[in-house]
């Protein structure tokens, strides 16, 4: 029914290596599936798994963004299952502009988890400026915007940061930050 399923999704480090696992339960957390490697087959360190669900029929929408860490620097992924949690689909790297580290990433989703929004902070290593972008799926995940300066970066210390970001009833999404 409707509401029971829930998700757990956490980063295990073994190994010197760090993987991100989901776990889920269809009958309110009574019980529980065995974990599932989200990160199977991806040889950097993948931590800092932020999770989101919405009903969308009969199934939900279940999307888990984390970060992939390459030499030092944290690239953005996000795994998404359109059929509650039995399997996922991961994305390749979501951050596309050269030389920045990124980090401190939200997700937001619309009421049915068709609408996927994908915000965070981005350092841009060769100056140290810190800005908000943003990348956004109007088709359940399966594509992305390109990448998009949200943050206004202005004033005296031109540097943001900490977004949060939500997708209101009508669909639009809505930012807030730090400045």
């Amino acid at each position: 029914p409707a509401g029971r399923n829930v998700y757990a999704v956490w980063t295990e480090l073994a190994g010197g290596g760090a993987d991100i696992y989901l776990s889920r339960s269809t009958d309110g957390g009574n019980t529980w599936t065995a974990p599932v490697d989200l990160t199977a087959g991806i040889t950097e360190r993948c931590v800092e798994p932020v999770i989101v669900a919405a009903r969308d029929g009969a199934v939900d929408r279940v999307y888990v963004a984390f970060q992939r860490v390459v030499g030092g620097i944290r690239r953005l992924n996000v795994a998404r299952s359109a059929d509650s949690g039995a399997t996922f689909t991961t994305s390749g790297d979501l951050d596309t502009t050269a030389s920045t580290d990124n980090f401190k990433h939200q997700l937001a989703i619309s009421s049915n988890g068709q609408r996927v929004l994908l915000v965070w902070e981005q350092l841009t290593t060769t100056n140290l400026t810190r800005r908000v972008v943003a990348r956004a799926s109007t088709d359940s995940g399966a594509t992305f915007a390109a990448e998009r300066l949200v943050s206004v970066n202005v004033g005296a210390s031109a540097n943001a940061g900490k977004p949060r970001a939500l997708v209101t009833a009508s669909g639009r999404f809505v930012f807030v930050w730090r400045e």
